[in-house]
């Protein structure tokens, strides 16, 4: 029924709203139904909530460095059950291995997950079964 036979049809004994109001009304509800199995979206939702919790794994690696930063700037390094070369040593292998670290982790951090991603995932998902299936 379009706005017009609404109208016609409301302006017996009742009072017509739109007329009223002077409203046009221009319908847009096209939906989407997504039908999946629980285990599947569960899957799917655990996958991109392990993204998301790499988003924070830079922490480490950065504190890391800035302690070995920090190390080597304030510290003279001496002989204590290892000579003060072997220290040293160690403290910049430690430092090349955070950093490294920290860039590959910050390649996850910058990763931004988007909520149509997900969605367009699950249908995805759900395209790919079906067609397995041979529905």
């Amino acid at each position: 029924m379009n706005f017009e036979e609404g109208k016609n049809k409301a302006s017996g004994n009742s009072l017509n709203i739109f007329e009223l109001l002077e409203i046009e009304v221009f319908p847009n509800v096209k939906q989407q139904i997504i039908v999946t199995t629980s285990d599947r979206l569960e899957l799917c939702l655990s996958k991109n909530l392990k993204k998301a919790e790499k988003k924070h794994e830079w922490i480490t690696p950065f504190g890391l460095l800035l302690a070995v930063i920090t190390a080597f700037v304030t510290a003279k390094f001496q002989d204590y059950g290892l000579s003060a070369e072997t220290w040293e040593t160690l403290f910049k292998g430690l430092g090349i291995v955070s950093f490294i670290w920290l860039l590959f982790s910050l390649k996850h951090a910058l990763y931004v997950i988007k909520i149509e991603n997900i969605i367009d995932e699950i249908k995805t998902n759900q395209k790919q079964s079906t067609s397995k299936n041979g529905n």
